[in-house]
């Protein structure tokens, strides 16, 4: 049943829509090794009674509070809300449409080709010049895909599993989490700055899954890697794993865009090679950075730095660690820090839960002040476990409104100075269906929505639409939108807009 989309079923109207994977829905899977994860998703407490409320009101909305009009600067928030979650809904049934007829995988149109590129020097401008037409809805054909992939193996497999970054100055940015969200990518690449300016980029896993545009994300971050060398590091997540990955998204990602081709052309085993060859961890002068955790009370990094890039390569899943390399690595990325002191089984079902005791004891033996790590929802996008003088565990967690835009958190970044301290920024992302929506409206998939375009799609959709939901002033709507006069709008410009008035 692989290849099947992502179906966001309405579970009621006093229930927030919940998306799930329509390949898990139709067949018995086991259960998530995460319970955590799994628990976030339930939205249950005062969190499931905000998210009842958005939908009580996103259902509800009236003519009167569609007509979009500016009010001291600023816009009515209501409409736009409601006008970019129905868009979405309909980009979605589109795309389980086409799915059903068989006729899933994007048109040629679609693909990016980039036929004989050498990646492994591919300059920022080219980078960067890929990575936007990336976010306005192309993807790379399958020949380019994996010559990216097989380009990222080789500048992983030349760097330590354990990256020594003591001597890379003092402006280091860490990132958590992204999981397939590309407005939160973006959304934290505004805030990480550009990367011409010597400073240094670590990203601490799980690119992929639990969003809609993990392609994009992961591909995103390979481009910057290869264009940046020496100032962009990029570790190992759980979910960098083609057993995880298989079951949690990635893998029906892949098969909506690429259809057969995925397996039998070769395009999951190549990406399954760059998530092997990843690097599990990083040091600076005061923090150890890696994506879950210790892996034991009596953890010695020496250990983690003793495996060699070619033996990481060989472990494409930690989901059946045998092997003591295999065991220590599956701790590292998927342990969790506790409230309570010593260590204790992890309920996800692999690595540990050790206590801040045993986190002091491990900066302590090895002269640092921070463990940072990603790996764990926050609902501030950061937490801090203080382990006494001075030191402690900082979670950071980049995904806002985790999981597919549906939650209340937000997320965040870490700046390190050169004190050894940290400023956590973090960030809220209301509405993550703007770039579905956008989609939506760009039928020519040229990266502008034309006038003629969005009062089409707004048309198409009332059609759908109750009476007095319907959206009767589209054109009044697209020139508040097109305020340069221009007749397109590009998707910063669409983004700007409705971020301004969610």
């Amino acid at each position: 049943m692989r290849g099947l989309p992502s179906l966001h079923f309405p579970l009621s109207p006093s229930s927030p829509q919940r998306t799930i994977s329509a390949r898990r829905a139709l067949s018995s899977v086991r259960a998530p090794p995460f319970p955590r994860e799994s628990s976030w998703a339930l939205k249950t407490g005062a969190a499931a009674a905000g998210a009842c409320c958005i939908y009580a009101i996103d259902q509800s909305y009236s003519q009167e509070q569609v007509s979009i009009t500016r009010t001291e600067g600023s816009f009515l928030q209501q409409p736009s809300f409601s006008l970019v979650q129905d868009l979405a809904q309909e980009a979605k049934k589109s795309l389980i449409q086409r799915c059903l007829t068989k006729s899933c995988v994007p048109s040629s149109d679609h693909h990016l080709s980039y036929k004989g590129l050498n990646f492994s020097s591919i300059s920022p401008q080219r980078a960067h010049r890929i990575i936007a037409a990336l976010h306005s809805g192309k993807i790379l054909d399958g020949e380019t895909l994996i010559s990216l992939s097989n380009a990222a193996v080789q500048a992983f497999q030349s760097e330590p599993t354990v990256l020594d970054l003591r001597n890379a100055g003092d402006n280091i940015t860490v990132v958590g989490d992204v999981h397939g969200s590309l407005p939160c990518l973006k959304k934290v690449m505004d805030l990480v700055g550009s990367l011409e300016d010597g400073g240094i980029l670590v990203v601490a896993g799980d690119y992929v899954d639990r969003g809609e545009h993990s392609l994009e994300v992961f591909c995103t971050f390979l481009l910057l890697k290869l264009a940046y060398p020496n100032s962009v590091y990029l570790l190992r997540g759980n979910h960098e794993d083609n057993e995880i990955c298989a079951e949690y998204g990635f893998l029906d990602e892949l098969q909506e865009k690429y259809g057969y081709e995925t397996e039998s052309g070769g395009i999951w085993k190549a990406l399954s090679d760059v998530f092997a060859a990843l690097p599990l961890a990083a040091k600076t002068e005061t923090s150890l950075i890696l994506h879950g955790g210790l892996p034991s009370a009596d953890f010695q990094l020496a250990d983690l730095e003793a495996i060699d890039a070619e033996t990481r390569f060989s472990f494409k899943t930690l989901t059946e660690a045998r092997t003591p390399a295999e065991k220590l690595i599956e701790g590292v990325l998927w342990s969790d820090p506790s409230s309570h002191d010593g260590i204790s089984p992890n309920e996800r079902g692999y690595g540990i839960e050790f206590g801040s005791d045993i986190a002091k004891d491990f900066l302590d033996r090895h002269g640092l002040k921070y463990l940072i790590r990603a790996h764990e929802h926050v609902e501030q996008g950061s937490q801090l476990l203080d382990c006494g003088e001075g030191k402690g565990v900082v979670t950071v967690f980049s995904t806002a409104n985790y999981p597919f835009g549906e939650g209340t958190n937000a997320g965040a970044i870490l700046k390190l100075d050169q004190k050894g301290d940290y400023e956590s920024i973090s960030f809220t992302y209301s509405d993550a269906n703007i770039l579905d929506a956008f989609r939506y409206l760009d039928t020519d998939s040229n990266g502008m929505v034309a006038r003629s375009e969005f009062l089409a799609g707004v048309e198409k959709l009332n059609q759908t639409l109750p009476e007095e939901k319907r959206l009767k002033n589209a054109e009044e709507v697209y020139n508040i939108l097109d305020q340069r006069k221009q007749g397109q709008v590009d998707l910063d410009t669409f983004t700007q807009f409705f971020q301004r008035t969610i």
